[in-house]
């Protein structure tokens, strides 16, 4: 399992020192850039959301705490985008929201998947 994390690490930093996103996050930040370099975040999230659907009957749903998850990664995310706005430093670190933006779509899955949102969808 180490290996994975290496392999994501090295991968990060690639993309952190070759992609021409660190000259565009103006005002418009990573996610708005002219750039094509913004198809990759949006690649990853919809094979996160193939292997979502593939796995969907082995994902357990825990309302609470997948809530408290959910909230957290969106003020993460919010947060690293406000702080990069007025940061002109931070701004090319933008790229470390890319995790967050991944936790939102998934733990908002998981809490529209939980039992009591599953009821009201088949009532």
């Amino acid at each position: 399992m180490p290996i994975v994390w290496l392999t994501l690490i090295v991968i990060v930093l690639i993309a952190y020192w070759f992609f021409p996103y660190k000259m565009e996050t103006g005002e418009k930040g990573i996610y708005g850039t002219s750039s094509l370099f913004r198809w990759i975040p949006y690649f990853g999230m919809m094979l996160m959301g193939a292997l979502v659907g593939v796995k969907r009957e082995k994902i357990e749903c825990c309302l609470y705490s997948d809530t408290i998850k959910l909230f957290l990664c969106i003020v993460l995310f919010y947060g690293i985008q406000m702080v990069a706005h007025k940061v002109d430093i931070i701004a090319p670190l933008q790229i470390i929201s890319i995790p967050f933006l991944m936790g939102i779509c998934f733990y908002a899955y998981k809490v529209c998947r939980a039992k009591i949102f599953m009821e009201i969808y088949n009532s």
